[in-house]
């Protein structure tokens, strides 16, 4: 299997800024920048897809498409166990979509089992998350130790980390660059069908694998749904990443993207204003009121202990001297602090 070696592949390249300062620019909220557009369009022609979409980086790319496809709450999407997507983003999809991921034995190759991956498709039950995605990536991912690179690196990082990293992957796994042949992606995607299923190949490093196998990029994703395509891995860009895919993913996508929403929250809510989120922007008031409320439990009670002093003898005069006076209590800076954070938050 062949591995796609770059150094690092995530620097600017010279030149950058004098292509940013010559674009010509417009407004993309409203579609209207020419060099967005093109950027969109010439990135899905290359991957043999319908549409692009422009997003800031790879993770929120990766987020994104699985929303997309991961659409209702509770739904699940099948990704190797050393997949970046479920090691370094967080559990976005979980925390911001409700989608609940289901890890699966990655291969010292980079492949995750084709009969695991079936095994590991759910039957419909109303006890079970429903499965809706499979998320591969087309090489191996690069946070291996140097010199690792035909095992997948299952140490702890904190325990044990590496001299060197080897950054030569497309984010799928952390097995050292190896690259995903294009007929086994092409397995797992007729896999999916036979299941009625997408797919989706975090793509961060595509270019570098399509240069290890010598293929044609749009060949290596043709069974795919979805593609994230990062521009700072070996393309010299210094962020973001395009998402490709169907002309109805990337308008659903599209709306993903202005607000990364989730599926709705409590409805009917005296909170919900019309978003999708906005039972979320009522957080900083929640704790700010929990914290009010603790605060004014606290208070109640150091004055039923009769100034908060509870262990015996506190209260006692030293020998020879008068009643013992009490320190004034300092105000705990609890309720300033969460009101400030209140504050933040409604303008963030």
């Amino acid at each position: 299997m062949a591995g796609a070696d770059p150094p690092d592949g995530a620097a600017t390249r010279p030149g950058a800024r004098k292509a940013m300062a010559a674009a010509v620019v417009g407004d993309d909220v409203m579609r209207e920048d020419p060099t967005v557009q093109q950027l969109e369009q010439s990135t899905a022609r290359l991957l043999g897809k319908e549409a692009g979409l422009f997003v800031p980086s790879g993770t929120m790319g990766n987020l994104i498409s699985v929303l997309v496809h991961c659409n209702e709450r509770g739904s699940e999407y099948i990704v190797g166990d050393q997949a970046h997507i479920y090691w370094y983003e967080q559990g976005g999809p979980a925390q911001v979509g409700g989608a609940h991921p289901r890890p699966v034995r990655t291969n010292p190759d980079g492949t995750l089992p084709l009969d695991e991956l079936a095994a590991a498709i759910r039957s419909y039950d109303d006890h079970y998350p429903v499965t809706k995605l499979i998320c591969l990536g087309t090489t191996g991912g690069g946070n291996a130790p140097a010199g690792k690179a035909n095992r997948c690196w299952r140490g702890s990082r904190r325990r044990r980390r590496p001299p060197t990293r080897r950054r030569a992957e497309n984010t799928h796994n952390r097995c050292g660059g190896r690259v995903l042949p294009t007929s086994y992606v092409d397995a797992v995607g007729a896999l999916a069908r036979q299941h009625q299923l997408k797919v989706h190949i975090d793509g961060a490093r595509l270019m570098n694998a399509a240069a290890a196998l010598k293929e044609d990029p749009a060949a290596m994703v043709r069974s795919a749904d979805s593609v994230s395509l990062c521009l700072s891995k070996g393309l010299g860009a210094p962020v973001g990443s395009v998402i490709v895919g169907t002309n109805e993913f990337v308008e659903r996508a599209r709306r993903y993207r202005k607000g990364v929403r989730s599926t709705p929250g409590p409805p009917a809510s005296r909170w919900h204003r019309g978003s999708d989120v906005g039972w979320l922007r009522a957080l900083p008031g929640l704790a700010l009121a929990a914290v009010g409320s603790a605060g004014r439990r606290h208070a109640a009670s150091r004055r039923a202990r009769g100034g908060g002093r509870d262990r015996a003898g506190d209260d006692a005069a030293p020998p020879g001297r008068g009643p013992r006076q009490r320190p004034a209590v300092r105000r705990r800076p609890r309720r300033a602090a969460a009101q400030r954070y209140a504050r933040a938050a409604a303008q963030y």
